[in-house]
């Protein structure tokens, strides 16, 4: 009898510690945010902003002495577009590495050690409107490192009419502007197509740059790299904001008159320390103004 109550209650310990065990370890979450602390959660973001990695894996808080730091695969994708995330998860390398340090000693939460900047311009000089456009990434030296890709494309290449447009392909230089994309991450370049055929003779091999589009959901996914089934996802919109335009008058004396014409538009606004441009076309209609002619009348 001994024996037996002996055996049960070993058993009754193991299972304890089993349950104990299991109430320990804990899922992760993930979302992301618009300061490096990871204290204001953002879901709606527009092309330019800067947002930080945040996770939550209290498993990963090893030493409650020091902020933790973590090399994990983060992921991020606009699964419109085929913009993703250029995350470099390396060998522990601080000054190369990209990777998840904690907030502060024992809190469990890990923030990315920095930026991602969603979108930007190919360039911001005046002198050149023509990559006054959007990007997925501003390359430092021909690497991009926010971004990559964001060049995809949903056509009817089937030659039959009556088929939908479900052919994915990525754009590339003219004339044709397109080439097929094959399957998921075949693509291994993150290469700007101005990049790639500058100083191209040909006029007609114009090119068409990746970028994000506004109204996408971007999918974040972060896995815990010590348990493959812990798995976290986050997403976040591009929201889009209706531009306005406006005459600095409603009615003007003549044609003499100088005009001012002012265009609210947030989309535009890809980078808060750079004076950027945007088109603005005047379309005068030759009826709507007759002017007087003196020699002409009776």
């Amino acid at each position: 009898m001994k024996r037996r109550l002996a055996a049960i209650s070993v058993v009754t310990l193991l299972v304890a510690a089993l349950f104990t065990l299991s109430a320990i370890a804990s899922d992760a979450q993930m979302y992301f945010s618009s300061d490096k602390n990871g204290q204001n959660r953002v879901t709606n973001v527009q092309e330019g902003d800067e947002i930080w990695i945040v996770v939550i894996d209290n498993d990963e808080n090893d030493d409650c002495d020091v902020r933790d730091k973590m090399w994990p695969d983060v992921k991020i994708m606009d699964f419109k577009t085929g913009a993703y995330i250029v995350w470099d998860k390396g060998e522990a390398d601080l000054l190369v590495d990209d990777y998840l340090e904690e907030t502060g000693a024992d809190t469990g939460v890990f923030v990315s050690k920095r930026a991602f900047q969603i979108g930007t311009r190919e360039s911001f000089a005046a002198a050149e409107p023509e990559k006054s456009t959007h990007i997925v990434d501003l390359p430092v030296d021909g690497v991009v490192d926010d971004f990559q890709w964001g060049s995809w494309m949903y056509v009817q290449d089937h030659g039959d009419p009556d088929l939908p447009a479900d052919e994915r392909e990525w754009l590339d230089y003219g004339p044709d502007f397109h080439q097929y994309q094959g399957p998921p991450g075949w693509l291994a370049t993150a290469d700007v197509p101005s990049l790639v055929y500058e100083g191209n003779p040909d006029p007609e091999y114009d090119y068409i740059i990746g970028r994000f589009e506004n109204m996408d959901t971007l999918i974040g996914m972060y896995q815990d790299p010590n348990d493959a089934t812990d798995v976290a996802i986050a997403m976040m919109k591009i929201i889009d904001v209706e531009a306005t335009i406006s005459w600095d008058q409603e009615i003007y004396k003549d044609a003499n008159g100088a005009a001012t014409i002012t265009v609210v538009d947030p989309d535009e606004n890809l980078n808060c320390n750079e004076v950027e441009y945007v088109p603005v076309f005047i379309i005068v209609n030759p009826g709507s103004w007759n002017p007087v002619d003196a020699a002409n009348q009776s």
